[in-house]
């Protein structure tokens, strides 16, 4: 008997580890992963304790996908006064954020200041186009607005993109349309005076142009270089007048990419203009 009782006493704190291991074994709860979407679940032999966490997770991984969802649905200039919105899904949902609606146009849906969201058409006025999902439908309407974040008496919307209404209450067919799922075209930036022969680093795409600002009887020459060296040495454009043409002048444009170097050489007193793509 004192050689079980030493031997129990002994062990007694391995039997107390073992014990408490087996209890966390058995007293695991399943653990969900919030960042993706399982197939399997919810399986007909999970516990109904834990279908609220299994459909929750996959909830959330969709909303993650879908909420801000766009396909087609562009706008596009039709005249001075309509817009169309072509045919596309979308994502529409309250301020909140906390209910969303997906809606289907399977056509293009022409707009005109009659869809505008409150008072009357304003010129010189930037508006924002909207996809709104207020009705019992599975289809979305218009609204124009002069909001930019919401317009006013909608509950579920998606913001499409923007127009520019000129002076003359005219739609703006240009780069003033844009769509929100888009890259916005880019346009030509204003005129920069440059100086002949100085190298310049290129913060954006753009277009270099040149001219002899005074012509004479002699021969007069006007060379372009780009390239990823200051200076740069690559030469890209050239042009060359005879003297033997009576007065002249020379002069050129060539495209430069961004982040290369550029200048241009030209023999005589020259004007130079760097023209920024953004």
């Amino acid at each position: 008997m004192f050689f079980v009782n030493n031997f129990f006493v002994a062990n007694r704190a391995i039997l107390h580890i073992v014990i408490i291991a087996l209890l966390v074994l058995f007293c695991q709860e399943k653990v969900y992963s919030s960042d993706q979407w399982d197939t399997t679940d919810p399986a007909g032999s999970e516990s109904p304790s834990d279908l609220d966490d299994l459909i929750t997770t996959n909830n959330d991984v969709v909303d993650r996908l879908l909420s801000d969802y766009r396909q087609g649905a562009k706008i596009s200039y039709s005249s001075a006064t309509t817009l169309s919105v072509s045919s596309g899904q979308v994502t529409c949902d309250n301020s909140a954020r906390t209910s969303r609606k997906w809606r289907e146009n399977t056509s293009a849906t022409s707009v005109t200041f009659s869809n505008i969201d409150t008072s009357t058409e304003a010129a010189s006025t930037t508006y924002y186009v909207y996809a709104v999902a207020d009705t019992d439908a599975t289809t979305f309407t218009i609204v124009i607005s002069k909001s930019s974040t919401e317009p006013s008496g909608a509950t579920y919307y998606a913001k499409l993109g923007q127009f520019y209404n000129d002076a003359s209450s005219n739609i703006v067919n240009d780069n003033t349309i844009v769509n929100d799922n888009e890259t916005a075209a880019k346009q030509l930036g204003d005129w920069v005076a440059k100086s002949n022969n100085v190298s310049y680093l290129a913060a954006t795409d753009g277009f270099v142009t040149c001219y002899e600002s005074s012509g004479g009887a002699a021969d007069s020459s006007a060379y372009g270089y780009t390239d990823g060296s200051n200076p740069p040495t690559t030469r890209r454009a050239y042009i060359h007048g005879s003297g033997s043409c009576g007065t002249n002048q020379a002069g050129l444009m060539m495209p430069v990419k961004k982040g290369n170097y550029w200048k241009v050489a030209v023999s005589r007193t020259a004007t130079v203009y760097w023209i920024p793509l953004g």
